[in-house]
Parts: C-alpha cells; structure tokens; sequence
C-alpha cells in the first residue's frame, strides 16, 4: 500500500516503486496531471448527481483505473474526494440554513450538493458527523464539526 504522503517526505525512488507496485507502470507526471485535471472537475461539478468516477475518467479521456492511481498520490480515491466535497458544501448550506427564516429542506440541501438519494445522504452524513443533518447546527457540539 502506498505510504502517506505527509510532512516527512519518502524518497522519490521509493515512491515511484511503491506507486509502481499499485499501478503497475504508470509515470508519475501523467499521474500528477490526471490528478490535478480531475481534482478540477470533481470541484467544479460535484453537486450534480451524475459526477462518478466513470464520468469524471471518461471526461480526461483517461481509465478509471488511471484516475484511481492518481488520486492515490493524495492518499483518497475519485469517490472519497466527491463524498468530502458533497459534505463539505453540505455543512456549508446546513449552517447558512439556521441563519434562514425560510430555511432550505435537508432534502433540497442534499439534492443541492449531488446527492439524488436522502437515505444514502442522511447516511453517511450521520457515519461523517455522528448526528442527523437536522441536528448538525441544533446541538451545539456538532456545530463545531467542520468536514
């Protein structure tokens, strides 16, 4: 499995034989460029529904798999990185939501940011937060969670 990338740096022979070991041949500049090109897509258009890791590969004109192994240079996948960017717009608009005197449904929140199922919403925003999306700003130790 690939090491984190953090603070402390691994070597870059290291690293290009572990990302090798994951991908098979695959040059890192090409990875760094697929990465960067899909992180913009995936900040751009995650609140539509239909935004995957499919759409997002086929949009590059790249595999799945090749987008797969550049996102595993930042240590996530394509989904994981949409799913945090859905919650985080999610905490954005649940916040601005209790400053609302007409506020916006937990359901049009979720649709909003490309969810096009509640449940699954409701879901894993509780599995992220520990809390319903109606609780996030209600209870006051949630308020602080920031995605």
């Amino acid at each position: 499995m690939l090491t984190s990338l953090s603070p402390t740096r691994i070597p870059l022979d290291r690293f290009h034989a572990e990302l090798s070991n994951i991908c098979g041949n695959f040059d890192v500049v090409s990875a760094a460029h697929i990465l960067e090109r899909g992180i913009a897509v995936a900040d751009r258009c995650f609140g539509h529904s239909d935004v995957s890791s499919q759409s997002i590969a086929d949009l590059l004109d790249v595999s799945v798999r090749q987008l797969q192994c550049a996102f595993a240079m930042m240590g996530t996948t394509p989904t994981d990185y949409l799913l945090k960017k859905r919650m985080e717009k999610a905490c954005q608009m649940l916040e601005a939501r209790s400053r609302q005197s007409n506020p916006a449904l937990v359901s049009s929140i979720a649709d909003n940011c490309g969810f096009n199922d509640v449940s699954y919403f409701n879901r894993q925003f509780r599995r992220m937060f520990g809390c319903a999306p109606g609780q996030f700003i209600a209870d006051p130790v949630t308020s602080d969670l920031k995605a």
